[in-house]
């Protein structure tokens, strides 16, 4: 299998590897319309911890179809906590749409540091 690094724009070498890191250690579910790929979200777990990190990457014009992604990952997050896991997620400082989503998935913000806010949902 061949990766290729095509984002637009293109990533910096490191955060390539970084995703790349991530994406190969996740749990992944793509969502498709239409036959195109158009949310594909992850779970990459951290076992020392008890916790899993939340990942989610949506195409533009996703919007209309948010509602019930959001509710599939809530009751998916709510599995988890009730199990005892920790649920994260990191967000850019000042992404609007990111922060959005994590408090739309129940999550709150609990730590800021270099640049990304870490949202978590407790069990």
């Amino acid at each position: 299998m061949r990766l290729e690094h095509r984002t637009d724009p293109p990533l910096k070498p490191h955060l390539f590897r970084l995703f790349m890191h991530q994406v190969v250690r996740s749990e992944i579910v793509g969502f498709y319309r239409a036959g195109a790929l158009e949310v594909v979200v992850g779970f990459l777990p951290d076992p020392a911890r008890n916790a899993v990190e939340l990942w989610m990457i949506c195409r533009p014009g996703v919007a209309p179809f948010l509602p019930g992604l959001v509710r599939l990952a809530r009751l998916t997050i709510a599995r988890l906590t009730d199990a005892g896991t920790i649920v994260t997620a990191t967000v850019r400082e000042g992404h609007r749409p990111g922060a959005r989503l994590a408090a739309l998935l129940g999550m709150r913000k609990v730590a800021a540091a270099a640049g990304f806010e870490t949202w978590e949902g407790k069990p």
